[in-house]
């Protein structure tokens, strides 16, 4: 779900969160609902777009307290996709977080309407119609399958145990299958009742076609971040950017810092300041691929001079 994509102009401000990125409605969210608001149901249409921003806006609060930027957000029927600005590897922990708060979101406002539901305050219709959406959105996106919000926190636990990209990988395929089954369950259902169901092939036809998009894990997703030499230096000059780390800084913490736009000279520096040394962005990428995300800076350095691993 999140990979290394276009220059964020939010990064140029060295500002990370919302400002700057884009922003991309799905087709089929525009077509479903203008078919709802057209059979009549402008109301549930409303509705649902108050459950659903809820829902996103979780995402987006929780996210707003990490250091890492966005660089498009994809709004689709069940759910949305936040795509990074930076790779997914070594998110972990804060990916889990942002992804958990969307259904710990849908799961209070279901359970604020339950609470108002013998109070009388509101049509019951309409409440029940709040509670079932928001009992929808909650349930499927805690599905543990790329790329719903379970299973970017399934992905947080199986990293460090079979690495990022086979953990992204994995719940990929898990997605695209789940997806294959819901649209034949749909496609039996229909023959079954002999009226078409929508709802299963929908859910389906989202899932299989999320699941395939790339992941941004592994060793591609990191070339993109790095080695910027040939794309970035073109004539032999082109933009730079300074970045120091002191030494016992984790290099998965620095490659989050890194902006696709420029290529950077990482400074280290010890506990008191003192310059201990310089990596290229090369010398990081060959330190990251030796070493691993979780090296130090120091590390790092000391790799970039012996010529360890390489």
């Amino acid at each position: 779900m999140p990979p290394v994509g276009a220059y964020n102009p939010a990064l140029a401000r060295g500002k990370p969160g919302l400002g700057g990125c884009r922003v991309r409605v799905s087709p089929l969210y525009i077509l479903l609902l203008g078919l709802w608001i057209a059979s009549g149901c402008l109301a549930e249409a409303l509705l649902a777009l108050v459950c659903l921003a809820c829902h996103e806006c979780a995402h987006l609060f929780v996210l707003a307290g990490f250091d890492v930027p966005i660089e498009r957000w994809e709004l689709h029927p069940f759910g949305s996709v936040i795509v990074y600005a930076a790779p997914a590897e070594g998110l972990g922990s804060t990916d889990a977080l942002v992804a958990a708060a969307g259904p710990l979101q849908s799961f209070l406002l279901a359970a604020s309407g339950i609470y108002l539901d013998p109070l009388g305050w509101f049509e019951p219709s309409r409440l029940q119609f709040f509670i079932q959406v928001n009992l929808l959105l909650a349930c499927f996106n805690l599905l543990p399958v790329w790329p719903l919000d379970g299973g970017r926190v399934l992905r947080a636990w199986l990293a460090p145990r079979v690495g990022d990209a086979a953990a992204a990988r994995a719940l990929a395929r898990a997605g695209r299958a789940l997806g294959l089954i819901g649209m034949a369950a749909s496609a039996a259902l229909s023959l079954v009742v002999r009226q078409p169901v929508w709802v299963p092939w929908l859910l389906g036809w989202f899932l299989y076609s999320a699941a395939g998009r790339p992941t941004g894990a592994g060793r591609e997703s990191l070339l993109r971040a790095v080695r910027k030499g040939g794309s970035r230096l073109a004539g032999g000059a082109g933009p730079g950017a300074l970045l120091v780390a002191r030494d016992d800084a984790r290099l998965g913490v620095l490659l989050r810092r890194l902006r696709p736009d420029r290529y950077h000279l990482v400074v280290v520096v010890d506990v008191e300041g003192r310059r201990l040394g310089d990596l290229t962005e090369d010398e990081f990428a060959h330190a990251v691929f030796e070493l691993g995300l979780e090296a130090t800076a120091g590390a790092a350095l000391e790799c970039a001079r012996t010529g360890k691993g390489g």
